[in-house]
């Protein structure tokens, strides 16, 4: 009984605050971040993500779910390419988003699709190969303790990513057959195949030597998969992926200033495929099969 008095409080709690962040003041949030502890370990730690041009003035929810957090990163970072590919247009970047001190705004030459997310923070950090990258969408609302879960897991195993939910290969290579492990269902650590990069996964520069992310092998359908793609190369590099526990109740849920607006879950990757081709693609670097 216990127990279940428990995960209905934290479920009642995570539900009033994810309708709070909708209607709470950013700025009041972005001016108090600094306060907070920061995250444990030294190297330096930065959140990032990306987003799409009729998307980005959607994203004042999620952002304001990063900076709710127990614990505070170095900085946030929002990597915007020159123009999407996918809309075909360049970028019109909303005040709230130019006036928020955590948040850098970073121009990128080149738009690689999802994985833009990671790709250039990677680049930039690469001369410190031990920093933590936090990876994170634009349309979805983040758990309070996001943040601490994966920099205490990231400091058990810094030689290893972290997510909050991933999963093992499917059957089949069969994207819809995947069951996940997610932090909110664990007690320990457990490891996975696939990171998902929608609910939050953490990484470090020196994961992704020599440019290794861009890989003109890799077939077209890795433009729309960024956490296959990601997880794969991880593979390939033996490392290790864990999901990192956390008692919460809800690993993500999608903003409601999102809804109704591109994504790849609901478009290109609908059906699959994408999906399959690259399971198929890292077949030999696969060590968890469900």
């Amino acid at each position: 009984m216990r127990d279940l008095s428990q995960t209905a409080f934290r479920a009642v709690s995570e539900l009033l605050r994810y309708l709070k962040l909708h209607f709470q003041d950013l700025s009041s949030l972005a001016d108090r971040y600094y306060d907070l502890p920061r995250a444990a370990g030294e190297t330096p730690v930065w959140i990032s993500l990306t987003t799409l041009p009729s998307r980005i003035k959607k994203t004042a929810p999620t952002i304001k779910s990063l900076l709710d957090q127990t614990v505070r990163v170095d900085g946030i970072r929002f990597n915007l390419p020159s123009e999407s590919r996918r809309e075909k247009c360049g970028y019109t970047v909303p005040t709230f988003l130019q006036n928020c001190a955590p948040l850098s705004l970073v121009s990128c030459p080149e738009d690689h699709g999802p994985i833009t997310k990671l790709l250039p923070t990677v680049r930039d950090f690469e001369s410190i190969p031990d920093a933590r990258i936090i990876i994170v969408d634009d349309d979805t609302i983040y758990p309070k303790t996001m943040v601490e879960a994966l920099t205490t897991t990231g400091e058990q195993f810094p030689h290893s990513a972290v997510c909050m939910r991933g999963w093992k290969v499917p059957p089949g290579d069969v994207h819809k057959d995947r069951i996940y492990v997610q932090a909110s269902g664990i007690e320990q650590p457990t490891p996975v195949a696939i990171l998902q990069g929608a609910s939050g996964f953490m990484v470090r520069p020196g994961f992704f030597p020599d440019n290794i992310l861009v890989d003109a092998d890799a077939p077209p359908e890795a433009f729309f998969v960024d956490d296959i793609l990601v997880s794969g190369t991880l593979a390939k590099q033996g490392i290790s992926r864990y999901v990192a526990p956390s008692a919460i109740q809800f690993v993500r849920i999608s903003s409601l200033s999102a809804m109704g607006t591109p994504s790849l879950v609901h478009g290109e990757n609908k059906d699959g495929h994408n999906n399959a081709a690259l399971y198929r693609y890292f077949r030999d670097h696969w060590k968890l099969r469900d």
